[in-house]
């Protein structure tokens, strides 16, 4: 009856993912990607793809370029001065010092400083006036010691015109914290950057 809320298709495309029905579930979340362009409708057509091992498709959906707009991350920061939380999850491939992954302080945010091909914070063209900064630390970081993950939870802030940007691919979150038996991260392997994965 609706067919322009973008919610409707979201809600008929979690009950058909979860029914394991991931085809159709797909169509409806294009039909939400493409009534409403926001983070959480583009999350849900990525793990869609997922589940159809499209994985270039669903890659897409999860990165975005220099210069994009900091509302196209969620609806909420369309407002000027608005502040969202989000998330990443990390895994490590051992067990890992609970105190050491949930000190906030063995963690960074910060923009790539590469200067390899395509690896530089805004592919080196400069940092407009509305680039948005982010905190140095997240603002919480919880450790589960079953599946050796770490959630960091960190809050993108919108400037005050409320046009502010981002270069997502081109963030770097670091961790150089220990493992269970004490060991210090391998520096060839404590950061992240989607643009490349690990480095």
């Amino acid at each position: 009856m609706n067919s322009t809320d973008d919610r409707l298709f979201l809600d008929m495309g979690n009950l058909l993912f979860a029914e394991d029905r991931h085809g159709e579930a797909l169509g409806a979340f294009e039909t939400a990607v493409r009534l409403y362009d926001d983070s959480t409708n583009r999350f849900s057509l990525g793990q869609a793809y997922l589940k159809l091992e499209r994985y270039n498709e669903a890659a897409f959906q999860y990165y975005r370029n220099a210069k994009t707009p900091v509302s196209a991350m969620d609806s909420y920061l369309e407002n000027a001065g608005a502040s969202k939380l989000f998330t990443m999850q990390f895994q490590f491939n051992k067990e890992m010092d609970r105190e050491s992954v949930e000190n906030i302080l063995n963690w960074s945010i910060t923009r790539s400083s590469e200067s390899g091909p395509a690896m530089a914070y805004n592919m080196n063209m400069g940092i407009p006036s509305t680039e948005i900064g982010l905190q140095q630390y997240p603002t919480s970081v919880y450790y589960d010691e079953n599946t050796w993950t770490a959630t960091i939870r960190f809050n993108v802030t919108q400037n005050e015109d409320a046009d502010g940007t981002i270069d997502p691919e081109h963030i770097v979150f670091a961790f150089s914290g220990m493992d269970a038996d004490g060991n210090e991260m391998d520096e060839d392997f404590d950061q992240y950057m989607a643009f490349c994965g690990s480095f």
